[in-house]
Order: structure tokens, then C-alpha cells, then sequence
């Protein structure tokens, strides 16, 4: 797809094998995944449940443990609805930090961004996307680089809001 040009350009290589398109929205900007002849795409940890978003063809291939890494395209929580909805992980760049293709790459709401299992692997996978590009002047340069390891969170205070604040 034309979209996808410069993030395939950049993941490619010499023996890598690259999955295109797993079952996602055809209009790819809406929720919850609707594919024709309306058949809804089901996450593979909750069958009852959609895989929440444009990028749930992504999500759902991730949690049946299809594939290892995946991308998705971002501008309303496409990357991070799909990603919760199926258990696994995903990162919504910022603006700037990956590259894109025309017009797509100049809408500040817009990112391509990496999902996957493991924290640790969506972050090598982001450092492999990020930087600048050509054909994109909107890139950060240089490319900003995720740790592939972290701390522990021992010791961390967590505060949850079941209603934050506002909703009954």
C-alpha cells in the first residue's frame, strides 16, 4: 500500500521476511475492525471481543502468536486500542519520530509505530523505525534511541481512578 512505502523501505533487508496487510479495517481509520461481508476480527485472548481498531488485524495476529512483530498506523488510537484489546504491546510514536509518506507524514495526529510482545522487542523495533529519511523533512535527526532494557518498578506507587473523577 502507498502508505506504507518508506516504513517498509526502512524495515526490509536482506532475509527478512516481510507479512503485508493481516486482517484489519478497509477503510483503515475506524473501530472496532469490520471486515467484509461484515464479519467482525476477534481477539485471540478474549474470542467474545473485536480487536478494537484499524491495526486489530496487527493486534490479533501478535496474540494468536503468528507473527513476532507487527506494525500499525495510528491517528485515533489505532495502534494503542488494537494493542490493549489483544493483550499485547504498542507504541504511538511522537510526531516527528518515524518516518512517512506524503501527505500522511506532515498530520502532527498521524504515526506509524511498532507492536509485539514484549516491551523489549517493540522498543528494538521502534530504534529500527525511528530517524530521519529522505523523502520526510519532518523527522527528528538524529534518531532518538529506546533502551531495550529496563529498571525494575519495585517499589513503585501506582494510583488507579476507576471513574477519574468525573464519570459515574
Amino acid at each position: 500500500p502507498r502508505g506504507f512505502q518508506i516504513m517498509i523501505s526502512t524495515i526490509a533487508a536482506p532475509n527478512s521476511s516481510i507479512i503485508v496487510s493481516p486482517l484489519g479495517t478497509v477503510i483503515g481509520s475506524r473501530s472496532p475492525s469490520p471486515v467484509p461481508p461484515i464479519v467482525m476480527s476477534r481477539s485471540a485472548i478474549r474470542i467474545a471481543s473485536c480487536t478494537g481498531g484499524s491495526s486489530g488485524g496487527s493486534g490479533a495476529s501478535l496474540a494468536a502468536g503468528s507473527t513476532v512483530l507487527a506494525t500499525g498506523s495510528d491517528i485515533g488510537g489505532s495502534i494503542r486500542l488494537p494493542s490493549s484489546f489483544c493483550g499485547v504491546v504498542g507504541f504511538k510514536p511522537p510526531f516527528g519520530r518515524n518516518p512517512g509518506d506524503p501527505p500522511w507524514n506532515l498530520d502532527t495526529y498521524c504515526s506509524d509505530g511498532p507492536m509485539g510482545r514484549p516491551v523489549a522487542d517493540v522498543a528494538m523495533f521502534q530504534n529500527q523505525l525511528s530517524g530521519p529519511y529522505p523523502r520526510d523533512g519532518a523527522t527528528v535527526r538524529p534518531a532518538p534511541v529506546l533502551p531495550e532494557a529496563f529498571d525494575g518498578i519495585e517499589g513503585w506507587r501506582v494510583a488507579l481512578s476507576i471513574d477519574l473523577g468525573c464519570f459515574d
